[in-house]
């Protein structure tokens, strides 16, 4: 006959920790062995998984891959501006310009304070103006720089994001910056 009502409890739950207890204190241990694997692979397999696809991800200084067209800095694209040293004074008397191809550095500072057009597929690595001796961030420029970007929605994100305050590259594309409020080139 079935147990029924509190003997039946009593069966269950003695079966369920015989079946859930270790016969022997080595299996007990391959137990806590076991979790022990599965938690450390459980931490470190995304870590690995990440290190693993690094080479793919891999870029140079300036973001654009460092095997591409030979060595070419700007990676086979046209037109490429790599930036180089400036004058705020200088760059302000400056026209507007077409941006395509790949745009670094002062290339977007120019482009950003002359109201200068981008194309959605331009590729644009922005950092902060920097010291040309020492290499470090030269913050005076960097905030007259941003007062003189006329976009109000680029001016917003180069604060906000702190790309204006950066010495590493950020990388956008002209579509990004449209976005912003940049003008589209027609």
């Amino acid at each position: 006959m079935e147990a029924r009502g509190p003997r039946r409890g009593k069966k269950i739950r003695r079966a369920i920790s015989v079946a859930l207890r270790p016969r022997e204190i080595g299996e007990l241990e391959m137990a806590t062995n076991t979790k022990k694997t599965i938690g450390r692979w459980m931490l470190w397999l995304p870590i690995i998984v990440c290190a693993a696809l690094v080479p793919y991800l891999a870029k140079g200084a300036d973001g654009v891959p460092e095997n591409a067209a030979n060595g070419d800095p700007c990676g086979g694209i046209r037109p490429c501006d790599l930036g180089g040293s400036f004058t705020i004074d200088e760059m302000l008397k400056q026209k507007p310009y077409a941006i395509r191809g790949v745009c670094e550095s002062r290339c977007f500072w120019q482009a950003v304070v002359t109201n200068s057009c981008f194309y959605p597929d331009a590729i644009i690595d922005i950092h902060a103006p920097v010291d040309p001796d020492t290499g470090k961030l030269n913050r005076l420029a960097a905030d007259i720089l941003i007062s003189e970007t006329k976009s109000s929605g680029v001016q917003r994100y180069l604060k906000d994001s702190g790309a204006a305050y950066r010495v590493s590259f950020t990388r956008l594309t002209g579509q990004d910056l449209i976005n912003m409020g940049a003008p589209a080139c027609r």
